[in-house]
């Protein structure tokens, strides 16, 4: 099964790293101005979803004449263009999903998709999200193996109440902890060497990498 790259309209500042995130085989959705950007990158998208209120017109156009479909919903409705463009993959059978653009946007839609992901997770997709500062995974074997360089900050947190939580290769270790959504006492941890695992045995956890090492905003 080809992975799946959702392309989203927003943090887009470094067009060159998110070009190196794709493959040549990868299954492109531009979910309404994401098409734009995946346009931008010489890519066409298999498929476009949104109500276009932020793709441009002649944009559109084009895509559409290289043989993009086009998923198009009003404005006004009740599901986000990505959890749209979310279920849509989903019914299509995609397990192994990339989210690029969906961070740095607003804190409002940054929550409701990452509160979207956990019913595809407990599916059994495998999710990451991802810009050149920091990556997301939400992955549902219960297991995240972590690669990187040793004082990369590494922050855990649960999505649902998460037992069981194992840690090796971070500098702060967990053994057998629980997460609960509203304690988040598991934040900027730190790798120790070159790799780091993350074993729990339920619930949906949140991995957050951020790509420099001693990343703090505060």
């Amino acid at each position: 099964m080809r992975r799946c790259v959702l392309v989203a309209n927003g943090n887009w500042q470094n067009p060159e790293w998110h070009a190196k995130q794709l493959r040549e085989n990868d299954f492109l959705v531009g979910i309404d101005g994401g098409a734009q950007h995946l346009y931008q990158l010489g890519r066409l998208p298999d498929l476009v979803v949104g109500d276009l209120d932020s793709l441009d017109a002649e944009v559109a156009r084009e895509l559409k004449a290289g043989g993009c479909q086009f998923v198009v919903y009003p404005p006004e409705k009740d599901l986000t263009d990505t959890q749209i463009a979310l279920d849509l993959v989903k019914q299509r059978g995609f397990r192994d999903i990339l989210l690029l653009g969906a961070l740095g946007c607003r804190i409002d839609h940054l929550l409701s998709n990452l509160f979207s992901l956990v019913p595809l997770v407990n599916d059994g997709m495998r999710i990451k999200l991802a810009d050149p500062e920091q990556s997301l995974w939400l992955f549902p074997n219960n297991e995240l193996k972590i690669e990187g360089v040793p004082g990369q900050v590494v922050s855990l947190l649960a999505l649902t109440p998460v037992t069981g939580i194992t840690t090796n290769g971070l500098k702060y270790p967990l053994q057998d902890a629980t997460l609960d959504p509203f304690c988040p006492y598991a934040i900027s941890n730190e790798l120790i060497g070159n790799k780091a695992k993350v074993s729990w045995s339920k619930g949906v956890l949140l991995g957050v990498c951020f790509s420099r090492p001693n990343h703090d905003y505060i």
